[in-house]
């Protein structure tokens, strides 16, 4: 087990047997106000090359966030010296653990004095420098770096604050000395404590002393519980520690720490304590170890625990929510469903208890949901997986969900997934409106560029799978520069989307229809012919041909059309265009306004 807040190591510590030491002689409990809470080898080389390469820029960063802390005048080129010394050491001992005590004795000391004791200062040191060194670090070196880091950066704050002034207050007494002489009856004090309390140093994290109460509150002896590894310890809903109460804790701004904690017994169930900390000093000041007291919480005024009320502000949440929260057992089965289900699916909840997850899906997405249930319960413990389906409501319509679940399965009193299901229907509604708007043309409503290729690779793809043949034309207008030139952009405009009324007009409902730029046009044409082809484009061609009257103007028009087919397999959108492409260029040479017929062969 680790202390919270002031631990950042990893592994579990030796237990020392508990016995009378010289620092107890001056132990004060105070009292005040209360703050809640490939080889190893190689990667170590290659985290020290990254290191060096982005020294400078690290460096810079370092000093820009130390800068509103110096005193006033001080030289900057002498602080970034500092900093650079300060910050070899740093990145030395995070592949280094021996060098770990300097990093408390010279560089948190030595950051105290050019930061002028700064609490602020103490912040934008440790976010600093923590990002700096991590900032573009290779994903394969975060595990080398990680936990090293941590630890690292919390002794330079261990440093740091034994240089800061410990405020005395009316609301923490002084330490008082107690005789060398009483040791045996602090001995007896701690073994004897009614709660379960333990006392480690804070120079090497070591349990120094402690007593057995752990085993009427956990069922674990102290030697047990020492060498036992956080995460089987602490359960999923105790908060995350807080680093900056720490820093207050140990800087001597706030006496004790307290926090509610829930902790696994050894029977398997959980078990709400109680957890107070504070921390010892020696004779200057400075702190030297940390004193945990774990017990069972009293009932307040109201009778009722922290996690009573807290399991009872989570039942409102439940029942207000919007989303409907579920239990689902391994089998696959709902064991229990909120009351929001009736308001975002229109079903008893009751109702929905005792059947299968997968039957609130519609039938053919009951296999995602499978699916997403079985990564669900491989996943590791507490970890999310999500998916998207569509549900049945009571009207008989369905309406799409987002679903996220928690792997609670390790969890005793749970044993099962946590399911959460939201309403995304308009999200996708207004999802699919803009991606059918990104493919489409503004000016003519037709298919742009973009979805015109999407569309022919979508056509060839079938043409493989069913040998249903697809006519391409390419379509260009006559004379449509000098329509621009002559009669303005506007005008151009006018023509641009008569066009499209007369091809739209021309190709039917079973035909698509898209503008590649400008003056280019692509009709496709499904399930056709050569023969097919050639009739449609005549058609298209007359249809354009006919003079556009637009107020007083009457602009003449015409295009050429070029037409290519899929006719083997192995086409591409960019062969078919091609082909197309060079049809219309024999149509133009050709001047007589009949369209022409390309062939995309194998090259």
């Amino acid at each position: 087990m680790q202390h919270p807040y002031l631990h950042h190591g990893g592994g579990g510590q030796s237990p020392v047997t508990p016995d009378p030491l010289p620092f107890l002689a001056t132990m004060a409990m105070p009292s005040g106000p209360v703050s809640a809470g490939g080889s190893s080898g190689d990667l170590a080389g290659a985290a020290r090359a990254w290191f060096a390469i982005n020294r400078e820029r690290i460096v810079d960063g370092w000093l820009t966030a130390v800068t509103p802390h110096l005193a006033d005048g001080v030289d900057r080129a002498f602080v970034r010296l500092r900093l650079d010394g300060y910050l070899r050491a740093i990145t030395t001992s995070i592949l280094s653990p021996a060098t770990t005590p300097y990093i408390e004795r010279v560089v948190g000391t030595g950051l105290a004095g050019l930061c002028q004791g700064s609490d602020a200062g103490l912040h934008d040191l440790r976010l600093g420098l923590a990002g700096l060194l991590t900032d573009g670090l290779p994903e394969h070196l975060r595990p080398v770096v990680g936990g090293p880091l941590e630890r690292t950066v919390t002794q330079l704050v261990r440093g740091y604050c034994q240089k800061l002034p410990v405020p005395a207050t009316a609301d923490q007494p002084a330490i008082a000395a107690v005789p060398a002489a009483d040791g045996s009856l602090l001995s007896r004090f701690i073994a004897q404590y009614p709660a379960f309390l333990t006392i480690e140093s804070l120079d090497d994290d070591q349990l120094v002393a402690g007593n057995e109460a752990s085993q009427r509150l956990l069922g674990y002896s102290l030697d047990e519980l020492m060498t036992m590894d956080e995460q089987d310890l602490i359960g999923p809903e105790t908060p995350e520690d807080d680093f900056d109460i720490g820093v207050e804790l140990l800087s001597g701004r706030i006496p004790i720490v307290q926090r509610t904690s829930r902790m696994r017994h050894r029977e398997g169930h959980m078990v709400t304590l109680d957890v107070r900390m504070w921390v010892l000093r020696d004779a200057d000041g400075a702190p030297t170890h940390l004193v945990s007291e774990f017990d069972t919480p009293a009932p307040e005024a109201d009778g009722q625990t922290h996690w009573q009320r807290a399991d009872k502000r989570f039942r409102h949440l439940a029942q207000l929510s919007h989303d409907a929260l579920l239990v689902v057992g391994p089998d696959g089965f709902v064991r229990y469903a909120s009351p929001s289900t009736e308001r975002s699916l229109g079903v008893d909840p009751d109702a929905v208890a005792g059947t299968p997850f997968a039957d609130m899906a519609i039938p053919e997405d009951r296999g995602l949901v499978a699916a997403f249930l079985d990564r669900l319960a491989a996943s590791p413990p507490r970890s999310t997986t999500e998916t998207t389906v569509r549900m049945h409501r009571h009207d008989g319509l369905w309406r799409w969900f987002e679903v996220s679940g928690a792997n609670l399965l390790d969890v005793p009193d749970f044993a099962g997934f946590s399911i959460q299901t939201r309403d995304i229907t308009d999200r996708r509604h207004l999802e699919d409106l803009l991606g059918r708007q990104a493919l489409l043309d503004p000016l003519t409503g037709l298919l742009n560029r973009r979805g015109l290729l999407d569309q022919v690779e979508a056509d060839i793809a079938r043409y493989e799978a069913t040998g249903e043949r697809m006519a391409l034309l390419y379509v260009d207008l006559d004379h449509f520069k000098d329509i621009n030139d002559r009669f303005g952009h506007e005008t151009g405009d006018l023509v641009l989307i008569e066009m499209t009324r007369r091809l739209s007009e021309a190709i039917g409902a079973t035909s698509e229809a898209g503008r590649l730029g400008g003056d280019e046009f692509v009709v496709l044409l499904r399930d056709s012919s050569h023969t097919g082809a050639m009739i449609a484009a005549r058609e298209i061609h007359a249809a354009i041909s006919r003079p556009i009257v637009h107020g007083e103007l009457e602009i003449a028009a015409g295009a050429c059309i070029g037409i290519a087919l899929t006719e083997r397999p192995g086409q591409t959108t960019s062969s078919l265009l091609h082909a197309a492409d060079a049809a219309l260029y024999l149509a133009k040479s050709a001047r007589d306004g009949n369209p022409a017929m390309g062939h995309d062969r194998a090259e």
